[in-house]
């Protein structure tokens, strides 16, 4: 059932990116790919209180491919676990198509979970990453420091999460940035998660306001490897129109899982 939805869906993108006409020609660049959140935690760029065990990585590829403007980015991207509460990342996202290509910036994040769930209050984490630019992308040739917070609340099957970031850009043509989003993810099923996702964003460039409606689902092909598929349509400005999302996550080393065994005494 779940080799059928993944192969239905890979369809509908397919269909989506024949079909959907461009409704605009602006010549506008969107946002640098900036830092983003790893399978399993976290959406597509909301992230998540729940970090990595200490000890434990994560890494794999992430691609997006853009319309209007037409670009598409590849990201190589990792975390590790300094300890239970405490993750360090990176990403370098590479993008090409017309009139650019390049390296964008070389991200570096820190995330602190300092308050834990309880059963009436969500969980509570800072996070920090500093942007280094490592290429020739005119969109992306400030250095970038970014601080929020997050919150992370469990309500039976459905994981919901709210991001509040703000980022100084040193870069006098660019205004500084606010991000907001709220995502949530439903476990659908032992290995297969939906995915929603709000994304906004008070943009560098001319103090623009992003707002984008974003779906799609996680899979686990096992206890070490996430495949994320999904599709993003923006709601206000149409710069990008709409996006495709895929990403590969492996962990290492794999989480042993408890099982309980039951045993029913016979009377």
């Amino acid at each position: 059932m779940i080799l059928y939805s993944m192969k239905y869906f890979l369809y509908f993108l397919l269909i989506m990116l024949i079909i959907v006409p461009s409704t605009s020609l602006s010549s506008e660049v969107p946002e640098p790919m900036g830092y983003r959140p790893l399978a399993p935690d976290g959406v597509f760029s909301t992230f998540s209180t729940k970090s990595l065990k200490k000890n434990q990585w994560a890494f794999g590829p992430a691609f997006e491919l853009l319309r209007e403007p037409a670009i598409e980015r590849i990201s190589i991207q990792a975390a590790y676990g300094i300890s239970d509460i405490v993750e360090l990342g990176f990403n370098l996202p590479y993008t090409w198509g017309k009139d650019t290509e390049g390296f964008e910036q070389l991200n570096l994040g820190l995330k602190y979970r300092f308050l834990n769930e309880t059963a009436t209050t969500p969980s509570i984490a800072s996070i920090f990453v500093i942007g280094i630019p490592v290429g020739n992308e005119p969109h992306a040739n400030s250095t970038d420091l970014s601080a929020g917070v997050i919150l992370s609340k469990r309500l039976g099957p459905v994981n919901g999460h709210i991001n509040l970031i703000y980022t100084a850009i040193d870069n006098p043509s660019l205004r500084d940035e606010v991000t907001y989003a709220f995502g949530i993810d439903f476990q659908a099923a032992s290995n297969m998660s939906l995915l929603g996702e709000i994304y906004g964003q008070q943009s560098r460039f001319h103090g623009r306001n992003d707002l984008e409606l974003r779906g799609g689902y996680r899979i686990a092909t096992n206890e070490s490897i996430y495949t994320t598929l999904g599709i993003g349509v923006d709601l206000k400005n149409r710069t990008p129109e709409y996006r495709v999302l895929v990403s590969v996550t492996f962990l290492y080393p794999i989480e042993e899982r408890k099982v309980i065994r039951i045993i029913e005494e016979e009377s």
